[in-house]
């Protein structure tokens, strides 16, 4: 089990027009001159880097703070500025799949710079504002979708402040509504307290604070979730969807598989035993790739696919929660091996590049089917789904931290790594167990984890090592690991997991090669 530590406050607390979501945060200290070397500096190598185009967007977003402060020719210089700097970062596509808020945060910059437009130039003020609104609806989508409900919760009220601004009083009322109903799902209190006091104003009505605090009366308490491992014997379908999305050849590539499997749940002794009948089938379609595409990415990316979909050996949990050993390893490993190399299909011939493409893989499954890594892999995802919460109580809306070791995402050729991240979580919302359910009886747990930067750098040069790279500088690495969980909390029993992972892999010199440029989403659903 992983040790916690409390970190008592929000990301983010207060709504304004215009606020800056948690992803498009920027720094105060910073000058314009500053930005522009910045990214000129990680543009010299590859501009499609993620540091890039997140310099890129917090430039466009100093960009537009500072026009606030302009006049006339020179506010719409900075806009104009700030603009040609999310559009830079679209051109690359890369953004749309190694970021995780990368289509949230380029909204939310679209939205800032049209409300800051309608600030600068009374003449186009309505125009600006009509396409604010339309950004703003994008972003608050986006943000939740990306799993930053604060953010998201700030860009609609950003919506409702804009159809206010438009002189739409009751769409901006009922737009208010709907945030402050949010506010309520979410725990967001201060807002909440916020947003009332706004919607009285608008309104007409008693803006006092004793008005205010009347209506916060019926504002429910923040939940605290108490989590206990309790499991108890049964058999469930477990559904896998897994996604993986490159960027080759210049084109977006969705490659999708599904897997349905029977997973039995049984106590012996001392141990509970999780186990899959074994004999599913893989749904694997690889997508629209081009043809300049990246051969071993394409390669690579069935192997991924059917990775996501057939690691699943059966295993042994204490009768505390914690993880033990997995069941009949070699066995299973051996199975994997085969099951893997039928899902992802025959090799090319042997000769060329394709030479190079079937001896990469071969030593990639080889590793990944060997016991060690089974057990590793499979103790992080059980360790993340469900032996972290066992005796856990956390209140909804805190964010807490905490370090763990986890696999980095993304890099294969026979290698895996194990480096500390730095995790951050925050127990989101109450939700019902099942879409047939009314009571809200489970909870949501989401993850924030980013590799810690002193280990990452111990094991950047073993990642050096083993790649046979010319120097230490030589191999560029980023990734993100994000996760949506849904949990019983009194018994630990698991209803859905939605990890999702990007990563960054480029190498100086590789003439042959471009960046790997990719994200993985795995959704787990037990019925």
């Amino acid at each position: 089990m992983f040790a916690l530590s409390r970190r008592a406050t929000l990301l983010l607390t207060g709504v304004l027009l215009a606020a800056s979501p948690a992803g498009a945060a920027t720094p105060q200290t910073a000058s314009a001159a500053d930005f522009e070397a910045a990214i000129a500096r990680l543009e010299q190598r590859d501009p499609q880097d993620p540091q890039a185009l997140n310099a890129r967007l917090q430039y466009a977003g100093f960009l537009t703070d500072s026009a606030a402060d302009a006049k006339g020719g020179d506010c719409h210089a900075r806009l104009d500025a700030a603009q040609a700097q999310l559009d830079a970062v679209v051109a690359r596509h890369a953004a749309l799949v190694v970021l995780p808020l990368g289509p949230a945060q380029l909204q939310a910059g679209a939205y800032n710079i049209h409300a800051a437009r309608a600030d600068c130039d009374a003449a186009s003020r309505t125009e600006e504002l009509n396409k604010a609104l339309d950004a703003a609806r994008g972003a608050a989508r986006a943000y939740r979708d990306g799993l930053d409900y604060q953010s998201a919760a700030i860009m609609q009220f950003n919506i409702a402040a804009t159809l206010h601004a438009l002189g739409d009083s009751d769409a901006a009322i009922t737009a208010l509504q709907t945030v402050i109903a949010t506010d309520r799902e979410f725990g967001f209190r201060d807002d909440a307290q916020d947003n009332i006091r706004t919607l009285q104003h608008w309104q007409g009505g008693d803006e006092s604070d004793a008005k205010i605090a009347e209506l916060m009366k019926d504002f429910p308490p923040v939940p605290t979730a108490e989590f206990k491992f309790a499991w108890a014997p049964g058999d469930s379908q477990m559904d896998i969807a897994a996604t993986e999305t490159n960027l080759t050849g210049g084109q977006i590539v969705q490659s999708t598989g599904m897997i349905a499997l029977q997973r039995h749940v049984r106590q012996e002794k001392l141990d509970w035993t999780v186990s899959y009948d074994p004999g599913a089938k893989t749904s694997i379609d690889l997508g629209h790739w081009p043809a300049d595409g990246d051969a071993l990415l394409e390669r690579f990316t069935s192997y991924l696919l059917a990775i996501a979909l057939l690691d699943t050996p059966n295993y042994k949990v204490g009768l505390t929660g914690d993880f033990d050993d997995l069941s009949n390893a070699e066995k299973f490993s051996k199975a994997l091996s085969a099951e893997v190399s039928a899902a992802f299909g025959a090799a090319a011939p042997d000769e060329g590049v394709n030479a190079g493409v079937s001896k990469a893989l071969a030593q990639n499954l080889k590793t990944v089917a060997q016991p060690g890594y089974l057990q590793d892999n499979t103790a992080q995802e059980y360790s993340l789904e469900t032996a972290t919460w066992a005796g856990a109580k956390l209140v909804q809306g805190t964010w807490y931290q905490m370090t763990a070791p986890l696999l980095l995402p993304g890099l294969g050729l026979g290698q895996y790594f194990l480096v500390t991240h730095n995790i951050d979580f925050s127990y989101a919302r109450p939700v019902p167990c099942t879409s047939q359910d009314t009571a809200k009886s489970c909870a949501e747990i989401v993850i924030h984890a980013t590799p810690e930067p002193k280990d990452f750098a111990r094991v950047h040069v073993q990642m050096s090592s083993a790649f046979h790279m010319p120097d230490f500088e030589a191999l560029h690495y980023w990734s993100s690991i994000n996760m949506r969980l849904v949990l019983r909390p009194a018994t630990l029993e698991p209803v859905l997991s939605d990890m999702r992972k990007s990563w960054y892999v480029a190498v100086d010199g590789a003439i042959t090669r471009d960046p790997v440029i990719s994200s993985e989403r795995v959704v787990t659903t037990y019925h």
